[in-house]
């Protein structure tokens, strides 16, 4: 009763063993798939999870962060350490110099059981999502193109329960701390965790799928199919990864179709089992991802681009696209028409000063480069002498359009 009123809410898993919980919460934080420290005032690093160890080369645990994390001698000049410890959670992106990848980072105070301060770092690589935003901008700037959206995949990974702590008063009270410590990292992920039974009942719920789903009390362990679907379903999903994970034990992944109030939301769930000390499987976490926009924006990139190709094909004039290096890399049925050449023929293969007379060469080369240093210092509209695969050569009107890099 006195640790539910601590940690602000009465939790369906409040009556478990200590060890019990502790291990639940560990099996939650090792699924984050990042890295995870927590450092003391004066910069002495107190935790690190297992992903940064891996990644470190080694446990830095009591060396300074800015030694462990960076290899400096000094406190990092962009260190916000002084901004958490005024009580203050701060969000912040970074290109690290190190790998030139993109990190999202998110600190907040910590508090300790002794009334100590100490600083929380949840650490997630973001470089697949940021090439993602990159790729839809170049898309949409380029007559909404093809866009190749990656993703990164979740990876979940189960850890073994801390050695046992001979005092049992001292070992409840590091497990209590422990668990204090694994909740306030789980809500602050920005992902949804959830933990489901063997009978697909909700056992638990992290801050950001009650915030999604407001409605579901996991004290009623309510069944996920019917919970969180609206209407509900009578039976199990049939996207579901989850009960493939209880069946097997493996990690599954699969992208829903979740009906809701404000029409169908796609959420990305990677599902992991938890086993007890025996191997049995005796629930399974849920890492779940609202991918709804990045789903839509794929289906309007999807449908510009055909609503592009169609123009491009059915324009009636013969048309092709060139790159920096003149090579043609598309044309039209009505280009192979007039060229006697076939796509296959042409594109990434052929560049477009074989398909134009030798007098008109020199001054079409010269306005291809001089257009793009300075678009408006050559005619877009011009007449030139245009030569088939048989010889054959024909004056025809040429209009160049100059698309955005």
């Amino acid at each position: 009763g006195n640790r539910a009123k601590r940690t602000g809410r009465g939790r369906a898993d409040a009556g478990l063993d200590p060890a019990v919980a502790a291990s639940r919460l560990r099996a939650m934080i090792d699924a984050f798939d990042g890295f995870i420290y927590i450092c003391s005032r004066d910069y002495r690093v107190e935790y690190m999870n297992e992903r940064l160890i891996e990644r470190t080369g080694y446990d830095g645990t009591g060396q300074p962060c800015y030694r462990v994390l960076h290899g400096r001698d000094e406190v990092c000049p962009w260190c916000i350490n002084e901004r958490v410890f005024a009580g203050e959670t701060v969000h912040w992106e970074i290109q690290s110099p190190k790998d030139r990848r993109w990190y999202s980072i998110v600190n907040t105070p910590v508090s300790n059981p002794d009334g100590s301060l100490s600083k929380q770092a949840l650490i997630r690589d973001i470089t697949d999502s940021k090439r993602t935003e990159s790729d839809l901008k170049h898309a949409l700037d380029r007559l909404e193109h093809e866009v190749e959206i990656r993703t990164a995949e979740l990876q979940m990974k189960n850890r073994q329960l801390q050695e046992e702590i001979g005092d049992r008063k001292r070992a409840e009270e590091a497990l209590a701390a422990s668990e204090d410590r694994y909740r306030s990292v789980i809500d602050n992920i920005g992902i949804g965790i959830s933990l489901i039974s063997p009978t697909m009942e909700i056992l638990a719920l992290n801050r950001q799928m009650r915030t999604w789903f407001p409605g579901i009390d996991v004290a009623h362990k309510p069944v996920c199919h019917r919970a969180f679907n609206a209407p509900p379903l009578d039976e199990i999903c049939p996207w579901c990864p989850t009960v493939k994970t209880l069946r097997d034990g493996q990690v599954h992944e699969s992208v829903t179709e979740t009906p809701s109030a404000d029409g169908v939301r796609h959420y990305r769930i990677v599902s992991s089992p938890v086993q007890d000390r025996d191997g049995r499987i005796t629930a399974a976490i849920e890492m779940v991802d609202d991918i709804t926009e990045h789903f839509r924006s794929q289906q309007v990139v999807a449908d510009s681009e055909a609503r592009y190709r169609a123009i491009f094909e059915t324009t009636g004039t013969a048309t092709m696209i060139v790159e920096e290096d003149m090579t043609i890399s598309m044309v039209n049925a009505e280009f192979e028409k007039e060229s006697g050449f076939s796509k296959g023929e042409i594109e990434g293969k052929r560049r477009w000063t074989e398909f134009i007379h030798g007098e008109d060469l020199e001054q079409m080369k010269a306005f291809h480069t001089r257009r793009r240093v300075d678009p408006d210092s050559v005619p877009r509209s011009y007449e030139v002498r245009f030569r088939d695969r048989g010889g054959r050569v024909v004056a025809v009107g040429s209009t160049t359009v100059r698309t955005l890099e």
